[in-house]
């Protein structure tokens, strides 16, 4: 009855046996330690996170067995190890968290990097070139508008005026009010869009 341990360092991974028999205290004591180790160390490349998970899955039988052993008895001035903490009572079982903070950051970093392409598209876009109505959000759709080609069957707007403001004068979505064929205003902190028919 072994209990395993796994470090994944991005290009090679570390992996450790530790071999039975164990008394009970010994066998939850080193389940423990090496639990914590891993869920620290084993998420860090692709492959160690499925081994990392395989050897999670393998201790926790290995555990049920160890703990339903009976209490060991002290022989010959020898202590068995003190178990310690339960496992989730350790500020190392912190540890656990480290692959949903990972998926949640990969998740905003893709979000924001949407975000973050659809206004700069807005800040490079000119007059005579056409826009078009995107539906953002992954959590709670947004209407927004991003530069796209005339030819793009999204495109739902032309821009017949960008009017830039300062930090003393900011732009103001009555600036496209004297144009008569203004359909759509697209307002952001420094500049106005004024979007007219397509064709």
């Amino acid at each position: 009855m072994d209990l395993v341990g796994h470090w994944g360092l991005l290009i090679f991974r570390i992996e450790t046996t530790e071999e039975g028999p164990f008394c009970r205290d010994c066998g939850l004591a080193t389940y423990r330690e090496i639990t914590i180790g891993s869920a620290w160390f084993g998420w860090w490349g692709v492959q160690s996170m499925f081994y990392n998970l395989g050897g999670f899955v393998v201790n926790a039988r290995n555990r049920r067995r160890i703990a339903a052993l009976p209490a060991p008895e002290t022989a010959w001035g020898h202590r068995p190890m003190d178990p310690g903490k339960p496992l989730f009572r350790r500020v190392g079982a912190l540890g656990f968290t480290i692959p949903f903070l990972v998926a949640l950051g990969v998740v905003f970093t893709a979000y924001l990097g949407d975000q973050i392409e659809i206004e700069e598209s807005m800040q490079r876009v000119t007059a005579g070139q056409c826009v078009g109505q995107l539906t953002v959000g992954w959590f709670r759709d947004e209407i927004r508008w991003q530069k796209v080609a005339c030819s793009d069957p999204a495109a739902a707007g032309r821009v017949l005026r960008k009017v830039t403001g300062t930090a003393t004068d900011p732009a103001d979505a009555l600036d496209c009010a004297g144009l008569p064929t203004t359909l759509f205003v697209h307002s952001e902190r420094d500049f106005v869009v004024c979007i007219g028919p397509r064709n």
